[in-house]
């Protein structure tokens, strides 16, 4: 299975969007978020590879910011919006053939996901989430691998052996 498209993740903005929970119980934070991708995905569709990575740059930052007070009111939203911006900052860098660069970021996101998943401090309904969103990243980086073949950053680190899928 492939990873998420650029349509995918806009339905995932939709739903964040649509929830009535918001990060820093402030819904501005998901309308910037949401503007970012959706700039982004249209800088995409436009081959404008730059402008996209600029995009989803700054929404990677604004999830990354607005995550712990995000994930204690909507952990699923708030790792989906984490999951959505680095996938698509990883798929634009290598459109942009930055593909080291792409592939750190899917390591980064993959094993942040991992991280919360094996630790003793995770509630078992966060551990749930962050699970099935690294499933979405074993996918793309999988994908990744496939379509740019074995790279250092993704093979020695261990995030892929670390789980059973």
């Amino acid at each position: 299975m492939n990873p998420p498209t650029k349509s995918q993740a806009y339905e995932i903005t939709q739903d964040i969007e649509d929830k009535d929970k918001a990060p820093s119980a402030d819904a501005d934070t998901i309308s910037r978020w949401k503007g970012l991708i959706v700039e982004g995905n249209t800088a995409f569709d436009c081959n404008d590879f730059g402008t996209a990575r600029d995009h989803y740059r700054r929404a990677c930052a604004l999830a990354d910011t607005a995550f712990i007070d995000w994930v204690t009111i909507d952990s699923d939203n708030a790792l989906a919006a984490l999951v959505v911006s680095y996938l698509n900052l990883a798929d634009t860098e290598a459109r942009l053939c930055e593909i080291d660069a792409a592939a750190c970021h899917l390591r980064q996101i993959h094993e942040r996901l991992l991280t919360l998943f094996e630790s003793v401090n995770t509630d078992a309904a966060l551990r749930s989430v962050a699970f099935r969103h690294a499933n979405e990243t074993f996918r793309a980086i999988t994908h990744f691998q496939v379509q740019h073949g074995p790279r250092k950053e993704l093979s020695v680190f261990g995030a892929l052996s670390r789980v059973e899928y």
